[in-house]
């Protein structure tokens, strides 16, 4: 039989019938899933030259993929999903045969592909078992593939052919009845047992030698096919036995265990280190993983039973991973293990699931203290803020239900004369000092650098453990306090909420904290005590602030300004620039309400500017107006003047408008003197070098004295209205008031008196000398709008009796 290809003749019916050969050995030693591999290694030996193979181009390609008109293909299915076989061969055709036509024939392709998809079935389905069998059903496939040929064989590719036919003819004869076999060589194969009595059987009387020697060519062929087939087979066992080997000795290496579990909770595979992780032998069978000596618990400490274990197996599907933290409780404590989950197919071919377990006690027993670490104080040990909130705000309502918090009044002195250490050595002991006076489930907790809180726990069958009361606390507290640098005397206020209502524990613990502020106002070692009506009260306040604090930083406080006039000639002397403020929700809030507020959230600094930049600016418009210099002063309150930056702040103001000093007076009160007389008047002694006018305010209502004057370096005393308002009618406050309008005119200070409100107060203001006064009798405070309506009228308004009247608008 010969082969052509366009022009010059190839041979390649032997490769072709070896390769076909060859791969009916190869799908039948083959595992699963290297049966597409297999293919492709046929199409590899069909591709070689004509001088090595067939010549044949075979290609494999998806099942989806398009198809070339210019080849055949067949639809193969494997167990791991369909693949196209694609021929495109050479004119092959098999001389000296009546029959024969070439293979680039279509329906000769065609018959040629459905050989190999028939193989590829018969391997997929199990139907041949034999590989003898197998063999002899391929054999008479290709006989009938590529004809009968006639005449004795010529050369090998007619010999081919013959020994196809006569294996035909013989396997056709060797089913009637035959004598026993004879005994079979030594070292002859099982599998070859069936070809070899079949070759070896004897020919029958019309047998011609053409036929017997093609018999002995087909039994020899037969063996050495089956010797191949076995050797293979032989072979591949070995590479998977080596394979599993490596597999094990790998997974055996790992630091992590390995399992598969199947769906009715057996362990089909196990690991060394899973069997060492889980507590149980590594050589137990058919072990029962709901059923492990061990509880298992979840990350939250749910105890997993046998039952959610197998819902959890019921369910396993092949698919991503998921990933699990558990707990074994095991005598030698708990073990934890982060388990790694994917679905898969078991040995048994069902749902299994393939588990990886990593051991990570270490790391959660380090996550577990970094917890601890971000939710307790470092000093005491006890709750942060954060987590006593989250603490306390389990405990349901109750009418005892309180939360207390207790203020540390000298913190910052022990601190500061003892150190850091001492601060901490003195912070633990209170904190464990109180802590011995809580009943039992007391919740504590240091909720801010010098605060400490308590909340009682209700009982499980009874109502809350009631702690010591506030005052008897801080009387056992505040107890003198051995400690290793000295003997400290606590000094504490504290705050006490009852907290009967659904408030949250964050704002219970907000209202606590702001009794206690407002106790420590009170001296040291007090409490206070307040209800929901005044911590609804002290919420409001908290909202104002913060509504204060927004429109402070947005500009929008005004300022109105109140006339001081000479008392004489009646002319405009000065303003006092006053803050006013309308709250979008409340309206207009009296000063005497948001000026402490703003102490109280250290808003005087912004406070301050506001008002000093915009007295400047009217002082200089007014200037500018009457042809004259103008003051506008504005008050300091003493926690301004107290403060370390004040200096700094005034002086970058006036680096900033360096005509300041000419248009500003700066108001002090005596609340400003009581602390630090001398550090005050060099304060103002500074002030008042660099161009500004300084007043000391409300005079006759603090502590100071006639003789303070001689201390203080200021230019006008104004006297507080309560003296003025005793003028008609009280002697005695005459003579008081007329004993300080002189002293201070010896002193060479300007006198203003405040709150003058009627003619009779002006008149005895008029018969004491008095140099100017201000009051709602000559004016209220005005908008800078009304301010500058107002201006021109007090520019024409003419000395004597009606010389104070308020001007014509």
């Amino acid at each position: 039989m010969s082969t052509f290809m366009p022009g010059r003749p190839t041979t390649v019916t032997v490769p072709l019938i070896t390769g076909l050969i060859r791969l009916h050995g190869h799908l039948h030693a083959a595992p699963d899933h290297a049966l597409r591999r297999v293919l492709q290694e046929f199409c590899d030996d069909l591709n070689r030259p004509a001088s090595e193979g067939p010549g044949i181009r075979a290609t494999l390609s998806g099942p989806h993929a398009p198809t070339d008109p210019a080849r055949v293909h067949a639809l193969l299915t494997l167990p791991g999903g369909a693949v196209h076989l694609n021929f495109q061969s050479p004119p092959l055709a098999v001389s000296g045969t009546p029959d024969s036509r070439p293979l680039d024939d279509p329906d000769a392709s065609t018959e040629l592909l459905a050989v190999v998809q028939r193989m590829v079935q018969r391997r997929v389905t199990g139907a041949d078992t034999d590989p003898v069998a197998a063999l002899h059903t391929l054999l008479l496939d290709l006989s009938a593939l590529l004809g009968q040929a006639a005449g004795p064989p010529d050369t090998e590719e007619d010999l081919a052919a013959l020994i196809l036919n006569a294996y035909t003819n013989w396997s056709l004869r060797s089913a009637q009845p035959r004598p026993p076999p004879a005994p079979q060589p030594p070292g002859t194969h099982a599998a070859e047992e069936s070809a070899v009595n079949r070759a070896s059987r004897p020919a029958g009387p019309g047998t011609s030698v053409t036929q017997r020697r093609l018999l002995a060519l087909g039994g020899e062929l037969a063996r050495q096919l089956s010797r191949a087939t076995t050797a293979a087979h032989t072979d591949l066992q070995d590479r998977l036995q080596r394979s599993e080997a490596q597999h094990r000795l790998i997974v055996e290496s790992l630091n992590d265990g390995v399992l598969m579990i199947s769906r009715s909770g057996r362990i089909q595979t196990l690991s060394g280190r899973a069997a060492e992780l889980l507590g149980v032998p590594a050589d137990l069978e058919a072990l029962d993983f709901q059923r492990l000596p061990w509880e298992i618990l979840t990350a939250d400490g749910r105890v997993l039973t046998g039952n959610i274990i197998q819902h959890g197996l019921n369910a396993i599907q092949p698919g991503p991973v998921s990933l699990i933290l558990i707990a074994l409780r095991r005598p030698s404590g708990d073990v934890w293990l982060q388990v790694s989950q994917r679905g898969v197919t078991g040995l048994d071919g069902q749902p299994a699931a393939l588990l990886t377990l990593a051991d990570v006690t270490g790391t959660r027993a380090l996550q577990v203290q970094l917890d601890f670490h971000a939710q307790h104080d470092a000093i005491t040990g006890l709750p942060n803020r954060a987590q006593f909130i989250s603490l306390t705000s389990h405990l349901s309502p109750a009418p005892a239900r309180t939360m207390t918090a207790l203020r540390l009044m000298d913190g910052g002195p022990v601190r500061s004369l003892y150190g850091d250490a001492a601060f901490e050595e003195y912070l633990l002991a209170l904190s464990q000092r109180l802590a011995a006076l809580m009943p039992a489930g007391t919740l504590l907790g240091r909720v801010s650098a010098n605060t400490l809180a308590f909340a009682p726990v209700p009982a499980q069958d009874g109502p809350a453990p009631t702690p010591p009361g506030s005052r008897d606390l801080l009387r056992v507290l505040t107890q003198p306090l051995p400690l290793s640098f000295a003997e400290v005397h606590p000094h504490l206020s504290a705050g006490e909420r009852l907290w009967s209502d659904e408030a949250a524990s964050s704002q219970a613990l907000a209202d606590a904290e702001a009794a206690a502020r407002s106790a420590a106002q009170s001296g040291l070692n007090r409490a206070l005590i307040i209800d929901q009506s005044r911590a609804r009260q002290h919420t409001e306040q908290l909202r104002l602030g913060q509504r204060l604090r927004r429109d402070l930083q947005r500009g929008r406080l005004s300022v109105h300004y109140q006339p001081v006039v000479d008392l004489r000639t009646g002319e405009l002397r000065s303003a006092e620039a006053l803050a006013r403020w309308t709250d979008e929700e409340r309206g207009p809030v009296p000063p005497a309400e948001f000026i402490p507020l703003a102490l109280e959230l250290n808003l005087m600094p912004t406070l301050t500017r506001l008002v000093l930049l915009r007295a400047y600016r009217m002082a200089r418009t007014t200037s500018d107006l009457l042809g004259r210099n103008f003051r506008v002063a504005l008050n300091l309150s003493a926690a301004e003047l107290h403060s370390e930056d004040f200096r700094e702040r005034v002086g970058r103001f006036m680096t900033h408008h360096p005509q300041a000093a000419h248009y500003l007076e700066l108001e002090v009160t005596e609340q400003a003197l009581i602390h630090d007389l001398p550090g005050v008047s060099h304060t103002l002694g500074v002030l008042q070098a660099q161009g500004l006018s300084v007043a000391l305010d409300d005079f006759g209502t603090g502590y100071s004295s006639l003789a303070v004057l001689q201390q203080l370096p200021v230019n006008k005393l104004k006297i507080d209205r309560a003296f003025v308002q005793g003028l008609e009618h009280d002697a005695r406050q005459r003579l008081i008031t007329t004993a300080v309008v002189n002293l201070a005119r010896q002193l060479n200070i300007t006198v203003v008196a405040e709150g003058v409100e009627t003619a009779r107060q002006l008149q005895r203001l008029r018969e004491m000398n008095c140099d100017q006064v201000q009051g709602y009798l000559i004016s209220r405070p005005v908008s800078t709008r009304q301010w500058l309506e107002q201006l021109p009228g007090w520019t024409a308004v003419p000395a004597g009796p009606n010389a104070l009247l308020p001007p014509r608008r």
